[in-house]
């Protein structure tokens, strides 16, 4: 007859317990059924990031990884972008910016090509408050200037970050929207206006973005974002209130 030892029966029990924890089953179960918020990519096509946001300034996108390729402008319909990321955070936060599905959006930004699964993983890692989902590539147009011949967008695998539920809001004055995130954003569409000699990317990039009428601090000298002074402050200020005038006015320096 087979017989236990102590030591073999208390690890019999203790299998028994875990594996029939209520919670085990119902989290598998849940996992099963519900869709990732990041799926893999094709390990037999190119690899490519759509960035609305901070991903457009090469320096913040190159924070993340390195060994990207270029930036290049683009055109995307299908979704809108606004001020609807709540940036939860242990301190001082703010309201990102997030895109949502919507038939008549349209919105510009650039693609990059990352170079391996790391990268991927890298930037969902970055983006946490959003998931990342498959853009169909009939949705995005290269963009050029007047005088440049129209490119065709490279074959490949097109993603993009789009707001989780659950940190989707508008801004308040608990997450108002901050200038260091302004200027990195904006900062971002200046500098691809002008290394592809696009005349009015920067003002797209206001134009297309939705719910600039939300609290607004400005933070630039302490930034609630721990990165350093904007360079472009300037410039960012006059497109700021060359197109939101009414908004310039309401900023409110943080105390």
């Amino acid at each position: 007859m087979f017989s236990f030892s102590k030591c073999n029966l208390y690890t019999y029990f203790f299998l028994v317990h875990i594996f029939t924890l209520p919670g085990l089953s119902i989290q598998k179960s849940i996992n099963e059924n519900e869709a990732p918020c990041n799926p893999l990519g094709d390990p037999q096509r190119d690899q490519y990031i759509v960035g609305y946001g901070s991903l457009i300034k090469t320096s913040s996108k190159n924070r993340t990884y390195k060994n990207t390729g270029e930036n290049m402008p683009v055109l995307i319909t299908g979704y809108s972008r606004e001020w609807n990321c709540k940036g939860v955070s242990a301190s001082l936060s703010t309201t990102y910016l997030g895109i949502v599905p919507r038939r008549n959006g349209t919105l510009n930004g650039v693609i990059f090509k990352i170079p391996n699964s790391d990268a991927l993983e890298a930037y969902d890692e970055r983006e946490l408050f959003y998931c990342r989902e498959e853009v169909e590539k009939e949705k995005i147009s290269l963009l050029v200037s007047l005088n440049q011949t129209p490119a065709k967008l490279p074959s490949g695998q097109f993603w993009i970050y789009v707001t989780k539920p659950q940190y989707t809001a508008f801004p308040t004055p608990e997450y108002p929207l901050v200038q260091s995130y302004v200027d990195t954003f904006l900062s971002g569409c200046l500098e691809i206006q002008a290394k592809h000699s696009l005349e009015n990317f920067a003002d797209d990039c206001i134009r297309t973005t939705e719910g600039w009428n939300h609290p607004w601090i400005n933070d630039r000298i302490f930034p609630r974002r721990p990165f350093v002074h904007e360079p472009d402050a300037g410039k960012i200020d006059k497109l700021i209130s060359k197109h939101l005038p009414k908004h310039f006015k309401t900023i409110k320096f943080e105390k």
